[in-house]
This record gives C-alpha cells, structure tokens and sequence, in this order.
C-alpha cells in the first residue's frame, strides 16, 4: 500500500511536547508572511517548507527530533539568502515562541548533543565541555536547546549532520526566486498523446522555482474515475489500466523536464488531491475511515512510476 507516513519527522515545540512536523502548517505560516510583507512571491512557500522537511530527512542524528527554534532559523535563513529578509522577519515575528533554557552545565549539553546530534562519546562528551565553556565565556547562565547545538555544530566543524545545512542549496537563488520552470512551460514537454492527462486534470504539475528545485504533482482519482465514467463503488480492477498508463507516462515527462533543466533527478512530491470526494463518491466509504481503501489504489499510479516518490500527501477538499 502506498504509505503516507514514510520518514516521520518530530518537533519539540516550545511547551516542550513533541509534535509531528506539520510541513502544511508551516507552509501555511510562510504563506501569512509573504501576504503581510507584499512580497507577491508566496508560490515560494511550500517550496521552503518542502526544503526545509527536505534537510530534517537528511539529516545525519540517529532520532528524526528537532526543536522549533531549529526549524523557525532554517526558514529565516532560507528567506534571507532568497534575498526576502522583509518575510523572513515578519515570520520571526509572527512564530516567536518562549523557548526551553537549560542551565549551562555539561549534562544538559551532553543529553542534547547525543540526542540532536547521534554523537556518542568521546565526541560527544568534547563538544559538551566546549559548548558549556563558551557559555559561561559569554556570562550565559542559561540558553535555548538550539544555542546548545549551534555550538555544538561548530565546534564539530560543521560536519553536515545539522539541520541549517539546508539554507546552501538557496544561495544562488535570485532575490524574488524567480522561476526555474513555470507549469505552462513543463506542460509543452508532455507529448501530445499523453496531454489528455493534463487536460483533464487529473494530473498537475505545481511551478519549479530555483529556490528548491523538486516536482510537486497532483493526482485526482475523483476526476480519473469521472473521465472513465465509472460506477460506485469503485475497484482497483477498473483503475488499474488508467493508473499504470499515467504513472508510465508522466515518469517519462518528469525525466524529460530533468534532461531540459540539466538536472539529476529532483524531488517528487506526489499529492493525492480531493481524497475525501474520491472516497465517499466512488468507493462509497467516509473520510477518513476510507483513506486507506483509496491509497491502495493510488499505489497502482506510484509502482507504475519509474521515478522516485520522495513523500506522500493527502489533500481534501474540507
């Protein structure tokens, strides 16, 4: 079955719960500071937080936990190099939290270290002595998790394992981020007998920006189904033709988009659009006890594909 939960992301928030990183949320909150700035760029939103999800699923620390004072200085940096310090501080603004402070001692910074960081001792304990020494230095007597770890980072020499890595692959973005690829564009490189995917929206291409380049596609089953003229409820018997054409033929589109923009394969955001009104129309099932039915059929499109499926989302209408 098609899995929406591959790579499961947490985030210490500032009551220090643990949450499930929300990149909709985020995405979301991006999008409220563009708007408040006037910076008519917010198509760039779910770009930074598909780039910032991206680093916290590379990231090399053992356990997949960040802070939301990492998070929120991942963001920051990322608007900044894409020349939108305006958004970067109004987001600042809008999403200060009041972070956990840890007394400067080299337990607290041992217990972050190997945690955040997957080092074990002897690094470990190193970098614990050297982060609390620099504290006291600075007459800190206490500080946020994240100052912990940005010490501890540099002290390692930024060795690639930190989550604000990500803001690099920004830098040579233009101020605005303009394009890399408008969806119209992309669109003339489907051929022509496959463009009834297009047409008829069942399949849709988001626009590719320079600040993190990755293909963000939508499918529609509710409109697939309508355009088949099928009766509910519906099998994955009668899909599976459909599917396994269109996951053939877009992945041939998306590696001709690659070879147009001389570039190694991008990151693909498969979107399953309108999940709700597929479920409750066509398998006859309600949302979202029924999710699971309708992502086993969207797991026909997904095998067909020969191109990589970075991460899964679910989009309803509600």
């Amino acid at each position: 079955m098609l899995s929406i939960t591959d790579n499961v992301l947490y985030v210490i928030d500032s009551s220090g719960c643990q949450q499930l990183f929300d990149t909709d949320k985020l995405k979301s909150a991006l999008q409220d500071a563009f708007e408040a700035s006037g910076n008519p760029n917010s198509y760039l939103a779910e770009d930074i937080a598909c780039a910032v999800e991206s680093a916290m699923m590379e990231s090399m620390r053992s356990e997949r936990i960040f802070t939301q004072s990492e998070v929120d200085s991942a963001v920051s940096r990322i608007l900044e190099n894409a020349g939108c310090a305006n958004v970067a501080q109004i987001f600042r603004r809008a999403n200060s939290h009041l972070y956990i402070a840890l007394d400067a001692n080299e337990k607290d910074a041992l217990m972050l270290i190997t945690r955040h960081l997957g080092l074990s001792e002897p690094m470990a304990g190193t970098l614990a002595a050297q982060v609390v020494s620099a504290l006291k230095k600075l007459n800190i007597a206490s500080a946020s998790p994240a100052l912990y770890l940005e010490l501890a980072r540099y002290y390692e020499q930024h060795s690639g394992s930190a989550l604000t890595t990500a803001p690099e692959q920004s830098k040579s973005a233009p101020a605005g981020g303009k394009l890399l690829l408008p969806a119209a564009q992309a669109n003339e490189l489907m051929p022509e007998k496959s463009r009834h995917w297009l047409d008829s929206k069942i399949i849709k291409l988001a626009n590719i920006s320079k600040l993190y380049p990755n293909f963000r596609l939508s499918l529609d089953l509710a409109a697939l189904a309508e355009k088949l003229n099928l009766t509910p409820p519906v099998t994955d018997l009668e899909l599976a033709p459909a599917l396994y054409e269109a996951g053939e033929k877009v992945s041939e589109w998306l590696n001709l988009i690659c070879a147009r923009l001389d570039l190694e394969r991008v990151p693909l955001y498969l979107i399953l659009v309108n999940l709700d009104e597929f479920t409750e129309r066509y398998l006859g099932a309600s949302y979202p006890e029924g999710r699971l039915n309708a992502l086993e059929i969207a797991s026909l499109f997904r095998n067909a594909m020969g191109y990589p499926v970075t991460k899964v989302r679910c989009r309803t209408r509600r």
